[in-house]
């Protein structure tokens, strides 16, 4: 993945190399918003950290 293109939620639901949970993916990423893949590791990183 190139790290300046947008991606969708979906898009990272769908990706076998992102490397976490699709629960995860969902309940941390919009539906209706796109995101880098640095934006999207970062706000997946900081759930994590809060929900642990």
């Amino acid at each position: 993945m190139n790290y300046d293109l947008k991606y969708s939620k979906d898009e990272f639901l769908k990706s076998k190399k992102f490397g976490v949970s699709k629960d995860v993916i969902s309940a941390c990423l919009l539906d209706d918003k796109s995101y880098t893949k640095n934006e999207a590791i970062k706000i997946i990183n900081d759930y994590l950290k809060n929900n642990v």
